[in-house]
């Protein structure tokens, strides 16, 4: 992991986390292909060490609600974040970015399941990458055209 300096800059400094047992610790969902590995224990050992490791993630919030849902169009730009063939940034720790669009209604359930259809490109190792709408610039919305950076993202699902 990154270090990350008190104004929220990323450091060049590299935190080694150790996960005892990681195999055994993966969170299967029962039914989807999506999976959680916690991480917390890890985490509060560094910053009890003074090390403050850079990291994002999902929360609740990054969920869309229906009036969110409502809101897209049929056709959104859509990023995901994954390792595909097992590749990554090894010198700055980061996955491989992908753009693609939605390519289904994100707000209608598709085949009667509560799911959506992407149209990206996507190679082993890409399994449950998160699927995000990330509106940064200029987009357009329900509401009309908006600029700037949107805070947050949407996690639309894996």
């Amino acid at each position: 992991m990154h270090e990350q300096g008190q104004d929220g800059e990323i450091l060049d400094t590299r935190l080694r986390v150790e996960l005892p047992e990681c195999g055994r610790r993966w969170i299967r969902h029962p039914s989807e292909d999506l999976v959680a590995l916690p991480v917390l224990p890890e985490l509060e050992a560094l910053r009890r060490r003074g090390k403050n490791p850079y990291r994002r993630s999902f929360s609740i919030g990054n969920v869309p609600s229906d009036a969110n849902l409502q809101s897209l169009f049929t056709v959104e730009d859509v990023t995901i974040a994954g390792y595909p063939f097992g590749a990554w940034d090894e010198f700055n720790n980061f996955p491989i970015l992908h753009l693609g669009v939605t390519a289904s209604a994100p707000v209608a359930d598709y085949n009667w399941q509560s799911a959506g259809i992407v149209d990206i490109a996507t190679f082993p190792g890409c399994s449950c990458s998160p699927v995000m709408v990330l509106n940064d610039g200029v987009w357009i919305d329900a509401q009309g055209l908006k600029a700037g950076p949107q805070a947050g993202c949407s996690f639309s699902g894996c």
